[in-house]
């Protein structure tokens, strides 16, 4: 079978929601074709590891739009659960694992990412998850039904949220770190500060810890450490880090790093084609180096930039990178480049608004915030997107001087 699209949207994903969106702001009739392999209509993935697995989001609420969305009002179809094969730039056409044949003047790129797997003996075992998908969701929430203990093993984002929804449904938790403190790689110094409150919280949380093997055991789980200490589980999470889909861009003879290079328009090496999301490299000029994020905003952010551009629009790609995560009662919120600083000021307390700034170069690079009022989060947004020197360093840790005066 051969089909012929204006469009082609490789990855069912928010970013490929978000450009079907961007397109539809320019070209109203333009043919869209959303191609996913996962079974599911794009949805929402940081609801996953918090209020889908706590049960405070049903299943409905973590889609983003319903079927008739994408085929009534943005005249866009999506076909789930089919993989694009393989990409052939210079011919701008895709094969599809069904045999389906794809020529198109546009494609995207929003493949996202896949989780890295433990490399242990019974890394597995029935009992061990990855968090990534939906059907990962609904089968981690399934074991939580009947589960007493949790061993999560990493610290990052996803490690931090499960452990938070395991607690919060009475399931006794323990980490396991290869670092000092949550967050580390994330947040720098303020992981302490969540570390502390996990552990306020019950969470067990052993550092510098590493997992050698994991074992069936009296139909359970068994958790042996390097150290020799053995954990008891009904279930293991590992939340080791994430690794982009990139293997069709290489494929393709796209330019690829550590993720699919574009430029600031999100066109990669081939002019035809796009990149958006998790796996897009891009050097961001008001920070002066390369980055690629793996945050819900960049996706939706990306996604739309993308669309436009696809669809005429010479729009670069500026904007400041933002991250959210919710950790019991905690609500952190973060603006700014947190991937490359040499000096962090607090200011505050976890209960009377706490702030940490990230300077690179005497420059403030990033902000981050611990449960912020609507204002002072605006009021943050606005100061770390002006990238500013700071000269008055005192200042910047006195919470009496409100961050409209240090935009000055």
């Amino acid at each position: 079978m051969s089909e012929q699209v204006k469009y082609l949207l490789i990855g069912a994903g928010l970013a490929a929601h978000h450009a079907a969106r961007g397109i539809r702001e320019r070209d109203k009739a333009g043919r869209i074709v959303i191609v996913g392999d996962e079974s599911e209509l794009p949805y929402t993935r940081p609801h996953l590891s918090k209020a889908y697995l706590t049960g405070k989001r049903e299943r409905a609420k973590v889609i983003v739009k319903p079927l008739e969305f994408y085929s009534d009002e943005l005249k866009a179809e999506v076909w789930t659960g089919r993989r694009v094969k393989s990409l052939e730039a210079k011919k701008s056409a895709a094969l599809l694992d069904d045999g389906t044949q794809i020529s198109f003047e546009h494609a995207l790129l929003a493949t996202g990412g896949e989780p890295r797997r433990l490399a242990v003996p019974g890394a597995d075992l029935p009992g061990v998850f990855y968090l990534r998908t939906l059907a990962d969701a609904d089968a981690i929430k399934h074991a939580m039904e009947s589960a007493k203990h949790a061993v999560v093993i990493g610290g990052g984002f996803i490690g931090a949220e499960v452990a938070s929804s395991l607690t919060q449904k009475s399931i006794a938790t323990t980490m396991v770190l290869p670092e000092d403190a949550l967050l580390k790689n994330q947040i720098g110094p303020a992981g302490k500060t969540v570390t502390e409150y996990f552990q306020e919280k019950g969470v067990n949380i052993l550092r510098r810890a590493r997992v050698q093997s994991i074992a069936g055991k009296d139909h359970g789980l068994q958790v042996t450490l390097v150290d020799n200490v053995r954990l008891k589980a009904d279930l293991v999470i590992a939340g080791i880090g994430v690794t982009p889909r990139i293997d069709l861009a290489q494929a393709a003879g796209l330019k690829v790093e550590r993720g699919v290079m574009v430029n600031e328009y999100l066109r990669t090496s081939d002019p035809s084609i796009y990149a958006a999301g998790d796996i897009a490299q891009y050097h961001d000029a008001r920070y002066g180096h390369v980055l690629r994020l793996e945050h819900w905003d960049n996706a939706v952010t990306m996604g739309r930039i993308a669309g436009l551009n696809m669809a005429g629009t010479n729009q670069p790609f500026d904007h400041v990178p933002y991250f959210y995560s919710d950790l019991f009662d905690l609500d952190l919120e973060a603006w700014g480049d947190m991937y490359r600083w040499d000096t962090v000021i607090a200011r505050g307390s976890l209960g009377h608004g706490l702030t940490y700034f990230y300077l690179y170069q005497n420059h403030l690079v990033a902000g981050l915030a611990i449960n912020p009022s609507k204002e002072d989060a605006g009021a943050l947004q606005r100061l770390v997107a002006g990238t500013p020197e700071v000269k008055d360093v005192k200042a910047y840790g006195d919470v009496s001087v409100p961050y409209e005066r240090l935009i000055g």
